[in-house]
C-alpha cells in the first residue's frame, strides 16, 4: 500500500471512530437499576418488634438515578396504593455505584408464609418515574409466635436504553400509574 492509501484507511477510520464517540455521549442513554434483598431480620428494640431488611441498590447505566421510596405491599400486588407501606429511601446513585439500604419496618405488617412486594419508585435525570419490584416469601412457623423468617429473598432489574423500543412501553405505564397516584 501506498501512502495516499494508508492516509484514506487512517482518516475513515478516525471518522467513524468520532461518529461512534458521538453517539456514546449525546445519544447513547442507558438506565440500569439492580436491587437485591440480601438479609431479613427480625429485631427487638425497647420493648418494639421490628423487621430490618437490607437492600443492595445499584445503578449500572451511564445516567444518574435518584431513588425515591420503598413501597411494601402483602401479596403479589406490584402496583402501590392507599394499603402500601412506605419508607423514603431518597438516594441518588451515580453510573457505577452500589450502595447498601437498610429499611426498618414495623413486625406488624409481616405474617407467616405470605409473599411480599418490595416496590422502588425510580427518577431519572430526565424526571421520569419508573418502578422496579422485588418479592419476599416468609416461611410458615410451627408455633404462631410473632418471628417471621424468610424463605426466599427476591432480586429485581430495570433497564432503559436509547433504543430499546420494546421496553419503552415500560416508560407509558410507568407515566400512567404516576397520573393515576
Amino acid at each position: 500500500m501506498d501512502a495516499k492509501s494508508w492516509a484514506v484507511l487512517i482518516s475513515m477510520s478516525a471518522f467513524v471512530l468520532s461518529l461512534f464517540s458521538i453517539f456514546k455521549t449525546h445519544i447513547w442513554n442507558s438506565l440500569k437499576f439492580n436491587c437485591r434483598l440480601i438479609s431479613f431480620d427480625w429485631k427487638i428494640e425497647k420493648n418494639n418488634n421490628f423487621c430490618e431488611s437490607k437492600f443492595l441498590i445499584s445503578c449500572s447505566g451511564n445516567k444518574n438515578l435518584y431513588i425515591d421510596k420503598l413501597f411494601i405491599n402483602k401479596g403479589d400486588d406490584t402496583s402501590f396504593n392507599a394499603k402500601s407501606k412506605s419508607v423514603d429511601v431518597q438516594k441518588l446513585l451515580k453510573p457505577g455505584e452500589i450502595e447498601e439500604f437498610i429499611c426498618k419496618m414495623d413486625a406488624s405488617i409481616f405474617s407467616h408464609n405470605e409473599t411480599y412486594s418490595f416496590i422502588f419508585t425510580l427518577i431519572s435525570a430526565d424526571t421520569d418515574q419508573f418502578h422496579c419490584c422485588l418479592k419476599m416469601s416468609t416461611k410458615e412457623q410451627e408455633n404462631n409466635n410473632l418471628i417471621v423468617f424468610a424463605k426466599k429473598l427476591g432480586s429485581g432489574h430495570f433497564s432503559l436504553h436509547s433504543f430499546s423500543f420494546l421496553r419503552m412501553k415500560k416508560v407509558y405505564q410507568s407515566r400512567s400509574t404516576r397520573r393515576q397516584n
